[in-house]
């Protein structure tokens, strides 16, 4: 069982520093911002809400129009984010999001992005690098523009014998960048 662990948490962190590579790659070509828009997500909510003390978190992230995979309304898009809290920790990332187009113009998505955690007077988390999984479903307006909510974790995946994770529910306004 120990060793099914192991391999499981070795696979989860060599896919995330994968996908974090890729994007830090394409973001310094030039020609990609001119050839992809993307959208900005603004975000704020409930830090730590599995604890007693809880904060608030604002959290800025761009998203790339620039799906790896692309099947009718199912695909893969890079994003680049930064969070931070009422408690001065901050979270640096970047990752992918999995987005499912759903009837009435609503969106499901999961996303995975690691990144650099840096706790202010916040919870430790026992590793500098830490992973954020999500889920979240929003509604698309006829400008382009969304609204919905995300519930996210923060760990770092079990590399550590320390690894409380952190659970945060935030609302996200997504304004299209062009």
């Amino acid at each position: 069982m120990i060793q099914v662990k192991k391999y499981s948490q070795l696979v989860f962190v060599l896919v995330s520093l994968f996908s974090s590579s890729f994007v830090s790659a394409e973001l310094a070509n030039k020609k990609f911002f001119q050839k992809y828009p993307g959208s900005f997500y603004l975000s704020s909510g409930s830090f730590n809400i599995s604890r007693q003390n809880v904060g608030t978190n604002l959290q800025a992230e761009y998203r790339f129009f620039y799906p790896f995979f692309d099947k009718e309304g199912f695909y893969l898009e890079p994003l680049v984010g930064l969070l931070a809290t009422s408690q001065y920790s901050v979270y640096a990332y970047s990752g992918l999001t999995l987005s499912l187009d759903l009837p009435k113009s609503l969106r499901l998505g999961f996303g995975l992005a690691p990144g650099l955690y840096l706790k202010g007077h916040g919870q430790d988390l026992g590793f500098p690098l830490e992973f954020k999984t999500s889920a979240e479903l929003s509604y698309g307006f006829s400008n382009g523009f969304r609204f919905g909510g995300m519930f996210y974790d923060l760990s770092n995946a079990g590399l550590m014998k320390k690894d409380p994770g952190l659970r945060t529910f935030v609302f996200f306004f997504a304004l299209p960048v062009s």
